[in-house]
Parts: structure tokens; C-alpha cells; sequence
């Protein structure tokens, strides 16, 4: 299995004990601040914040942020390209005309 690059590691199982049924209940760090479900009594709870948690979070944030990044410089250039076509082709008609 070959890794990814830039990826963070989330091998750290950690345990957390449910605040309804105390019993413990493991997370990765990637549920770290999310809502979830105690396998056990089935209540909701929000697992705590972790700093592996919030290291993925923000990278997988950035990641969605560079991505509409590029689609705005690629929209941007769309948009240079049909102005300058369209000024040639306004160019080229004035200049017959005249």
C-alpha cells in the first residue's frame, strides 16, 4: 500500500469515555470535535478536540481553499482570453469600416 503524499498520520486511536454511559469509546483523531454516537448507549456527544484532529481539519480546509483558488485563476483566464478575442474581432471590424 503505497502512502499518500502530505498526508498527516491518523493511526492514533485514542479513547474517550462517553459522558452518558462513562463507558470508554475510541475515536481518530479525524472525528476530533465532531458529533457522534456512543456505540454503547447510542446518545450523542461531541468528542473532544484534538491536536492531530485540528491539524487534518485544517489541512483538508486548505486543500478546498487552493482548489477554488484554481478554478478562480482558470475563470479569470477564461475571461482574458474571450475579452482580448473580442476586442481583436471589434478591432479588426473598425477598422474595415473606417
Amino acid at each position: 500500500m503505497t502512502k499518500e503524499p502530505n498526508r498527516l498520520p491518523t493511526t492514533e486511536i485514542d479513547r474517550f469515555p462517553c459522558p452518558n454511559c462513562s463507558k470508554k469509546v475510541l475515536f481518530d483523531p479525524i472525528q476530533s470535535g465532531k458529533e457522534l454516537s456512543c456505540p454503547h448507549c447510542w446518545e450523542k456527544f461531541q468528542m473532544p478536540a484534538t491536536e492531530l484532529g485540528l491539524l487534518i481539519q485544517i489541512r483538508d480546509d486548505t486543500a478546498k481553499m487552493c482548489f477554488w483558488i484554481q478554478q478562480l485563476f482558470w475563470l479569470a483566464f477564461f475571461l482574458l482570453i474571450i475579452g482580448l478575442f473580442i476586442s481583436f474581432i471589434l478591432f479588426v471590424v473598425v477598422d474595415r469600416l473606417f
